[in-house]
């Protein structure tokens, strides 16, 4: 059993890396094309200077991999519909902490996006969330077994 589901994550590891792979060579040359470059301040090094106009928002194409292997999964996996959707739930918010520092650097135009301190929390709250969905559930073993 324990096989089965380690091959079946590796599976899904591997095909989300590929797919992520091929989204990244269609959607990067788009967000170019789209002038969505990251800033850099001038208080920095001057070959840090150099990455001004890297893409942002590039973290798109993950999430629309594992959305597509996510759905994948849900049907293939239908009676473990619940852990799926909790961890597909968690990569999506985690995604959408990410768009709105991505965001606010664009509006904002220069390398600011949310603080770290709005980052962590959002980020705690995430996780928080995820593992109280996992527990209620019954997905999730908090007990430390000690032989």
């Amino acid at each position: 059993m324990k096989t089965e589901m380690m091959i079946e994550f590796f599976a899904a590891l591997a095909i989300t890396f590929i797919l992520t792979v091929l989204l990244a060579r269609v959607i990067i040359p788009i967000l170019k094309s789209k002038k969505m470059g990251q800033k850099i301040l001038d208080i920095g090094p001057r070959w840090h200077k150099s990455k001004e106009g890297t893409p942002t928002m590039g973290g798109i194409c993950f999430i629309i991999a594992m959305m597509v292997v996510s759905a994948v999964a849900l049907i293939v996996k239908s009676d473990e519909w619940k852990p799926i959707l909790f961890a597909l739930g968690l990569g999506l918010a985690n995604g959408l902490i990410g768009l709105i520092d991505d965001y606010a650097k664009l509006i904002k135009k220069q390398n600011e996006g949310l603080l770290a301190w709005q980052k962590f929390g959002l980020q705690v709250l995430v996780a928080a969330a995820y593992l109280f969905l996992m527990t209620s559930y019954g997905g999730l073993e908090t007990s430390l077994p000690i032989p």
